[in-house]
């Protein structure tokens, strides 16, 4: 993790932008932002924090209301890695005290609409909403990624659960040019949000037909955006004399073909 983000911080100080900025990346990696996005009053999937040196005492009094079977997350994690659903709080109790279970870690209820209805996704960019998705895990599972045997189909949204998902992305508190809002169903028939996917999260090309399309417009039209802002800056640059074209581009001298390659005339074959 560490090394990874040096490499963006080395784009980012080389002058690039980056899409998804390192501001966003550093603070997605950690899924306690979700007690971020709980307390500004965003619909969370009950959710508790545990600590490295937590006691199992404190791990069940932090669940008091926890009744039937729950999910432990690692706070930094992957594709389901290190998932584990356990049937109640003496069995998290024990997992801890065992040693089964090593925090940094987060709990929450198991959602029985997980392995009936499905866990939804909600993809956005660029400030739109693009296209979702239904994944259900296989029978017997419940786990919803498809290294897992799950299923991914596209689904239309209500409307009142579209609002909700576009509720979350837009309150995000840092820049999110491209999310996935990962939902699921509380018992009350609530959507709930499970997961802020941020950085490079995956966007269902291979289930969604015309996915990629959709992303592909939604970028594009936030990169003409950014050129459109830049353009003024740049006509002052280059009216000043701080700018000069590079070779190969207009005012910047003849681009020339390496030696060795015959160059060809467009319209033509020879």
């Amino acid at each position: 993790m560490p090394g990874f983000l040096h490499v963006l911080d080395a784009i980012k100080g080389a002058g690039c932008r980056l899409v998804s900025p390192l501001q966003t990346i550093q603070w997605n990696l950690d899924k306690r932002y979700l007690a971020v996005l709980a307390a500004i009053g965003l619909p969370v999937v009950p959710t508790a924090f545990i600590g490295a040196g937590d006691q199992s005492e404190t791990i069940v009094t932090a669940l008091d209301g926890l009744t039937g079977g729950c999910m432990v997350k690692p706070v930094v994690g992957v594709g389901g890695y290190g998932v584990q659903r356990l049937p109640d709080r003496r069995a998290l109790a024990a997992a801890f005290a065992g040693g089964g279970i090593v925090g940094p870690c987060l709990v929450h209820p198991f959602l029985p609409a997980v392995t009936s209805e499905g866990e939804w996704s909600f993809i956005f960019a660029a400030g739109r909403f693009l296209h979702a998705t239904l994944k259900t895990p296989k029978p017997g599972d419940f786990r919803v990624q498809v290294m897992y045997g799950a299923r991914t189909v596209q689904r239309r949204p209500e409307v009142a659960d579209l609002a909700v998902a576009r509720q979350c992305y837009e309150a995000l508190p840092v820049p999110a040019q491209i999310a996935r809002i990962d939902m699921a169903r509380l018992l009350d028939g609530r959507l709930a949000l499970m997961e802020a996917e941020l950085i490079e999260p995956q966007l269902y090309f291979h289930d969604v037909p015309g996915a990629a399309d959709l992303v592909a417009a939604a970028v594009a039209d936030l990169l003409a955006g950014w050129v459109s802002r830049d353009r003024p800056a740049r006509i002052e640059r280059a009216s000043s004399g701080q700018y000069s074209a590079p070779k190969g581009v207009a005012g910047g001298g003849k681009r020339r073909a390496p030696s060795g390659i015959r160059q060809r005339r467009y319209g033509s074959d020879r």
